[in-house]
């Protein structure tokens, strides 16, 4: 047992910046690459099927057959000055750097940082397309900047990339000061019905919104499977072409006007077969490239919800979700569900995708990852936490909470397709929030704060602790952290 306990060791102490941990103990059996589409479950599409979108890189490669590109970038915001996020399809050979300065004309400053990576399904080796992955995630940090100040930025060519135009930021405005600021308060976003929102957002930019903050379920990554189930009673989305339902109730864009490709069912998805792809990995790349006029502008703030956790949350009429991914049957049935946290492929299991695609200050405010962190911005203190692990009952529970008996860990059977976390120390019980890193660091950081300077706090996280469309988890949520808010006087909770 000595491999099991030393996983279960991993598994209770993550390191601080919330690096995923995936345990392999039981083989992934599934396809080498799932593609949600029956008539075309290729990685690159061959014609057939539903349609392949693409979207415009962040950096627009110098030639028309780039073998490497930096495809997205984004920003947010550390103590005292601004963190770069950019991610390319291959590694860049060097240090990944920024050029800045105070005038686009005069960049004579560079800054180096550090890459990391993850094996993704499928790599990017394996995608025609070099604008349309990213497997390089790189991260630079400029630090001691002066608060409220625009600095303008490039990213040099390296390997193969194209440099980036001159772009700008704007810092946060130190605490205290009494200007007044506009943030971009968002969840569930996704891309089929966010059309209206990205407008929103894009305007905000434009008008100087200080700063956008993301409350969870961003990509719908694990939304790749939709177009390949079957409409039911029981849901009122049903994409068929001609007499599609949507739920709401409202005018029916469009696209959802159009044919079915020959050959596909009248399914639960889009005309895209997923949100934006049958692909979980190209959800992810399509949803950040879609977003880049904005978050190459402005500080985009995340934090993480169920649709990050895994390749998927639930199965199918038929549990033809699981006979393809535990059984390899393409589009066949099972009497009954075999998905565990073992049905989905390593690479997006864990939150693993989200850990990587996106630097939160957790590291630098003493909370973890994109996880738990908070930063202050003129009178408001914000606060991000995770809502989906590390507290006692959490929605996406870790394996701890499933083992039985003597067992260190649990069997492949006991386990669900989201088990995560915990991404903090756990001191004590599993079953007790006081025991989770995130509560004690709440609770430091909400003590910590000066009102007289900061007078407004601001707690988001992605579950809601009261709605009039009640769930279990709403009372965990409660019991975790209704009371320390109260306790520290916190004056808006957001949720979503």
């Amino acid at each position: 047992m000595k491999g099991a306990a030393a996983l279960l060791v991993a598994l209770s102490t993550s390191v601080v910046n919330g690096h995923p941990v995936v345990d392999n103990r039981y083989p992934y059996t599934g396809p080498a690459v799932p593609v949600g589409d029956w008539v075309d479950p290729t990685v690159n599409g061959n014609g057939k099927g539903f349609p392949r979108l693409v979207e415009p890189p962040a950096v627009k490669p110098a030639s028309t057959n780039p073998k490497n590109n930096v495809n997205v970038i984004s920003l947010s915001y550390v103590p005292n000055g601004i963190h770069i996020h950019y991610q390319t399809p291959f590694g860049l050979g060097e240090a990944p750097s920024v050029k800045w300065g105070k005038y686009p004309n005069e960049l004579h400053h560079i800054v180096y940082g550090f890459t990391h990576t993850y094996d993704r399904t499928p790599s990017c080796a394996e995608v025609k397309a070099v604008t349309q992955c990213s497997q390089f995630f790189h991260e630079v940090q400029l630090n001691h900047l002066k608060p409220g100040t625009t600095y303008y930025y490039q990213i040099p060519p390296a390997n193969g990339t194209t440099a980036s135009d001159v772009l700008s930021f704007t810092t946060a405005q130190a605490a205290g000061d009494k200007s007044q600021f506009n943030v971009a308060v968002l969840n569930d976003m996704g891309y089929t019905n966010a059309g209206g929102t990205y407008k929103q957002l894009v305007k905000a930019v434009s008008e100087g919104t200080a700063f956008a903050w993301h409350g969870g379920d961003m990509s719908y990554a694990d939304d790749w499977y939709s177009g390949i189930l079957p409409c039911a009673d029981d849901w009122p989305l049903c994409y068929n072409g001609t007499g599609t339902t949507l739920p709401g109730g409202g005018p029916i864009p469009d696209d959802y006007k159009t044919p079915l490709p020959a050959g596909e069912i009248p399914n639960q998805g889009s005309p895209r077969g997923g949100d934006m792809s049958v692909l979980y990995e190209s959800n992810w790349d399509l949803w950040q490239q879609w977003l880049g006029n904005i978050t190459t502008k402005i500080p985009y703030m995340v934090l993480p919800g169920n649709h990050e956790a895994a390749c998927a949350e639930f199965d199918g009429a038929g549990n033809v979700l699981s006979a393809y991914l535990d059984e390899g049957i393409l589009n066949g049935t099972l009497p009954k569900t075999n998905l565990t946290y073992y049905s989905c492929p390593p690479s997006q299991r864990n939150f693993t995708g989200y850990q990587h695609r996106f630097h939160m200050p957790g590291h630098e405010t003493g909370g973890v990852s994109n996880f738990w962190y908070s930063f202050d911005y003129g009178l408001a203190h914000f606060v991000s936490i995770d809502g989906e692990t590390d507290f006692a009952k959490s929605p996406e529970s870790p394996f701890q909470t499933k083992v039985k008996g003597d067992e260190k860990l649990p069997t492949a059977s006991e386990t669900y397709i989201t088990n995560s976390g915990p991404f903090g120390e756990v001191d004590g019980s599993f079953n007790e929030t006081k025991s989770y890193a995130q509560f004690k660091w709440l609770k430091k950081d909400l003590a910590k704060v000066d009102r007289k300077k900061t007078p407004w706090v601001f707690v988001m996280s992605h579950r809601p602790m009261y709605s009039s469309a009640y769930s279990s988890y709403q009372k965990h949520v409660r019991e975790a952290f209704e009371s320390v808010m109260l306790e520290y006087g916190v004056d808006a909770y957001f949720s979503g």
